[in-house]
């Protein structure tokens, strides 16, 4: 039992993303979703460690929004908190300055961008950043395409989630 409670201790200490509740998968498809995420292509302007927990601030210029409310006309150029290379979070290395990168920006409520250390089911490898040489990537392609479905599907869900809300309202007319 001793041994459990340190070991319980140990994950809380090295893993705090994970260890928190932070970490889980997400399809696209949860209400909501993308009324706080995007998906940018976007180059690396800056990388700064903060700590040896495996958190970082990336500096993103945005050339492209894929998909999603953010708007790469109006948003030039972001900061994002992002987890990396820990047990359980998607990115594993974080990319150079320089590097051309696709990834999912969430916005917080306070106003600030978080690449999730979340697994995102819609992207290569369950990753919510990866590095691509060009736009011309065959990764852009696939993912374009996974995107387009995953809207086809995530309307039709809104859509029905409406219409179950709306049966659930009395109507004032029937009184």
């Amino acid at each position: 039992m001793r041994f459990r409670k340190l070991l319980l201790l140990a994950v809380f200490a090295i893993q705090p993303p994970t260890a928190a509740g932070m970490h889980y998968t997400q399809s696209g498809l949860e209400s909501g979703f993308w009324d706080r995420g995007s998906v940018v292509y976007a180059e690396v302007a800056s990388v700064e460690k903060n700590d040896g927990n495996g958190r970082a601030v990336l500096r993103l210029g945005i050339l492209s929004s894929i998909s999603g409310p953010l708007d790469a006309a109006n948003v030039g150029e972001l900061s994002a908190d992002v987890w990396y290379g820990l047990i359980g979070t998607s990115v594993r290395r974080l990319p150079e300055k320089g590097a051309r990168v696709i990834a999912f920006v969430e916005t917080r409520k306070d106003g600030t961008f978080l690449v999730p250390p979340s697994n995102l089911r819609f992207m290569p490898d369950f990753a919510a950043m990866f590095v691509v040489k060009n736009f011309d990537s065959p990764d852009v392609r696939k993912l374009i395409n996974v995107l387009r479905n995953l809207r086809k599907g995530y309307e039709k869900l809104e859509a029905k989630r409406k219409r179950d809300a709306e049966e659930k309202v009395p109507s004032t007319e029937s009184r």
